[in-house]
């Protein structure tokens, strides 16, 4: 269920607030009402397998208290204990306890022992299992997640199988899970547990991505819902390969400045400011709290570069050169750079053949003027010219000479082809 609440009071520090009911993106392990007795630290759902609500025929039902599922076949990275209130506090686990499942951790940790002696594992706890990564609404949130604690407490069921707060056992716990009383004798709604779990291993440059974040088809790790509005009490870390060297591409960000945060390298961004041109050095955190949500962030790999490594003795050298990825986009590019190459051309071409013409123009021209001319034979088919002298004259002279040879030479020559040609 989802509602809103407008606070009033200060007018200007009004702000509008998102609450929420169980956590979205998670795997829910276990639910109940906080006051029962009945999940108290005896139960004996939370050591061994099983025992589910089902049906006549095995099927699982949805909707009843206590342990699901999840409990025993999830692997988690993480887990968060949460109300109906919207209280809660968020562990990651230590990486020896990660990828297993809750009572997998429960077991190794408490083994048989499940009454309280006073000894050093039950006054400091039979194991700490994970570090705190957020909370809400939970004072006093323990730096790490104990399990089976005692604190100074010597009877031997006043202990705490879930001690989320740095607290002693018994009345001083204000919100615990499992203590030999109650579910969570710090209230009376309803309880949650929820496991974390990855959203996404060894994708691209990502190590690790928890839940509700996720990746995408291109390798870009985005906010819950994104690009619609994430949700409120949501946390989400980023774990990068190892040797990452390079800043990520923010293609989108916008959250609530200063109450919805992104960490990298120990800086919060928020509102409009994302890690833009930063390299990150570590893991990276994301964190919103009970009010108005935003669309979120996309955060991208460098644009795609391959690298080539040769080896030479003990000398390395690395060649990168860029990756090219036939894409519509980049055939309509290719494209485009024909098309201006040919516009670049054309306006060449004209000069280009002026410039030939200038410089092959006078040779053609005089090896024109200095070609072969035909000869008085080629003309005189019948031999009526044989043994008439012949020389070069100008155009005037053979204008002359032709008239000449009109009036002058026998009928026959005159009127032959011959004459007629040699006249010409």
């Amino acid at each position: 269920f989802n509602f809103t609440v407008l606070l009033f009071g200060d007018m200007a520090a009004a702000r509008l607030l998102v609450l929420t009911g169980p956590a979205v993106g998670l795997e829910l392990l276990f639910s109940g009402p906080g006051y029962s007795a009945t999940y108290r630290n005896v139960w004996p759902g939370w050591y061994n397998a099983g025992g589910y609500v089902v049906d006549s025929e095995g099927v699982l039902l949805s909707g009843y208290d206590g342990k699901h599922q999840a409990y025993d076949t999830a692997g988690l990275v993480g887990v968060r204990f949460e109300d109906t209130a919207g209280a809660f506090a968020e562990f990651d686990f230590h990486p020896r306890y990660r990828n297993r499942t809750l009572l997998d951790i429960v077991r190794a940790c408490m083994g048989e022992d499940l009454h309280n002696d006073g000894s050093p594992a039950w006054r400091k706890g039979h194991c700490s299992v994970g570090r705190a990564s957020s909370s809400f609404g939970i004072p006093a949130v323990a730096e790490h997640l104990r399990i089976g604690y005692a604190g100074q407490s010597t009877g031997s069921l006043d202990w705490a199988l879930f001690a989320l707060q740095n607290s002693s056992a018994g009345a001083e716990f204000s919100y615990v899970f499992a203590t030999h009383q109650r579910t969570n004798p710090g209230f009376a709604g309803r309880v949650y547990i929820y496991g974390v779990q990855h959203a996404a291993e060894s994708r691209g440059i990502w190590k690790s991505v928890s839940r509700p974040c996720s990746v995408d088809k291109d390798g870009c790790a985005l906010s819950p819902h994104f690009p619609e509005l994430y949700g409120a009490q949501e946390h989400c870390r980023l774990e990068l390969m190892a040797g990452f060297k390079q800043p990520l591409r923010v293609e989108a960000f916008h959250t609530e400045m200063r109450h919805d945060t992104l960490t990298v390298n120990g800086k919060a961004y928020s509102g409009l400011d994302g890690p833009v041109a930063v390299i990150p050095s570590g893991d990276i955190i994301w964190r919103s709290d009970r009010s108005v949500s935003k669309s979120g962030w996309r955060l991208c790999p460098p644009k795609q570069r391959s690298t080539q490594r040769t080896f030479t003795g003990t000398a390395e050298v690395a060649r990168a050169s860029d990756t090219k990825v036939q894409t519509p986009a980049a055939n309509a590019e290719s494209e485009v750079r024909a098309n201006d190459s040919l516009l670049v051309f054309l306006p060449v071409l004209p000069l280009l053949l002026c410039c030939l013409a200038f410089y092959f123009g006078p040779g053609l021209y005089r090896a024109w003027r200095l070609r072969p001319r035909p000869a008085l034979d080629d003309f005189d088919e019948a031999g009526l010219c044989d043994g008439v002298e012949t020389q070069e004259a100008t155009d005037q002279e053979g204008i002359d000479a032709a008239q000449l040879l009109r009036t002058d030479v026998p009928a026959a020559f005159a009127e032959s082809s011959s004459a007629s040609a040699y006249a010409e």
